[in-house]
């Protein structure tokens, strides 16, 4: 009896066995089967990590380079953004004067891998204005920037410990042109810094390629849309730059529904 016990339960194991073997196998066919559903996906949104974005100022044209700037089709003024080399030292210099709703100028200073060195605003208009001046250095930033008091305008000191992958906000944008390739569907990440909102994240999707017609003319341009994730709330941003390079800034359409559109270029 004890024999015929032990074979029943031998046979039971030997089947436990094979059902667990069989299980196991279809559950490796089940990961298989779902990682294939996802590759597809993964190619289609190529994701590039903030500290692996390669910004180089070499792909930027310099130059000056006019834009009209309007709202709803109508002109509110126009902006000179200036790119220029400082000879041996291999910094960058962006400036912009911008008349009309926005009167204001700014200029940033950077390394050829976009890593800031300077930065100031100035406003015009009835109450002109230094609105801040900023240096950097590696993961740090300080300086002075204005803000408004009970009597006034005063200036607050900015000792602040910022990401890496930090660029100056005013040159965003420029930023943006400033990947060596781009492909439809990819995302890429990295910061920005300004003295009212502090150190915030941007995203940027790359949506394609498109023919843009302006004053200046009629270019093949890469449309890429980012968004900046600021305290008070997230804005995005749409550009489109050259496909060719060196690239520059063709049309840019700003989340408060202003639009600002290249009217000509002149080299230096």
């Amino acid at each position: 009896m004890s024999l015929l016990i032990r074979g029943i339960s031998h046979c039971a194991n030997a089947v436990k066995s094979k059902l667990q073997q069989e299980r196991r196998q279809v559950m490796c066919r089940l990961k298989l089967f779902s990682t294939l559903l996802l590759i597809p996906h993964l190619v289609a949104q190529p994701m590039i990590g903030g500290s692996n974005v390669s910004f180089d100022a070499h792909r930027i044209r310099t130059g000056t380079f006019r834009y009209s700037d309007s709202i709803n089709g109508r002109a509110v003024g126009e902006s000179r953004i200036r790119v220029e080399r400082l000879g041996e030292t291999g910094k960058v210099v962006f400036s912009n004067v911008v008349d009309g709703v926005s009167d204001q100028q700014w200029k940033a200073v950077i390394t050829p891998d976009f890593r800031p060195v300077s930065a100031e605003l100035t406003f015009a208009g009835k109450e002109p204005r230094k609105a801040f001046e900023l240096s950097y250095f590696q993961d740090h930033v300080s300086g002075i920037a204005a803000v408004r008091g009970d009597e006034g305008f005063v200036d607050r000191h900015i000792d602040q410990k910022i990401a890496m992958d930090t660029v100056d906000q005013r040159i965003d944008w420029a930023a943006v042109m400033a990947l060596r390739s781009y492909r439809k569907g990819e995302v890429f990440k990295f910061h920005v810094f300004d003295p009212g909102d502090g150190n915030s994240e941007i995203v940027a999707r790359v949506r394609g390629v498109e023919m843009i017609h302006t004053k200046a003319g009629t270019f093949r341009a890469i449309r890429i849309l980012y968004t900046t994730k600021k305290p008070r709330g997230a804005q995005t941003f749409e550009v489109f730059l050259n496909q060719e390079m060196p690239r520059f800034l063709i049309r840019e359409i700003f989340p408060w529904g202003m639009t600002s559109e290249l009217v000509e270029t002149s080299q230096p």
